[in-house]
């Protein structure tokens, strides 16, 4: 049989491989950009660290000029910006520039455009 523990140890590795799984990234990052509270799930609990990668910093930016004329996911004009690495990048909406925000290097296309290892 297996060693003592090892039930955990193999439900861990899948948490945290299911975690760092760039569609579950995608998929929280939009959640945080919509910032919906579910009444069923937002209770009054203790918090903790969110246990996966961390991502890379980003921060909304008031002002352009962008490194990009048109958003990397709708090819529309740029009208919202986002700093990465002291750089700034344009997107088409808030929506757009906050998903990228939560987890820039998630999104491949922003990934290639902004010449970022995914």
């Amino acid at each position: 049989g297996d060693a003592p523990g090892a039930d955990v140890l193999r439900g861990s590795t899948y948490v945290t491989a299911s975690l760092a799984h760039p569609s579950m990234r995608r998929w929280r990052a939009m959640a945080l950009a919509e910032n919906i509270k579910i009444p069923l799930y937002d209770k009054d609990l203790p918090r903790s660290d969110y246990p996966a990668p961390t991502p890379l910093a980003a921060a909304r930016a008031q002002t352009g000029p962008s490194l990009n004329d048109a958003c990397p996911y709708s090819g529309k004009a740029v009208t919202h910006y986002l700093s990465v690495d002291g750089e700034t990048w344009g997107f088409c909406n808030a929506f757009c520039r906050d998903k990228t925000l939560y987890d820039p290097t998630a999104w491949p296309k922003f990934v290639e455009m902004a010449g970022l290892k995914g």
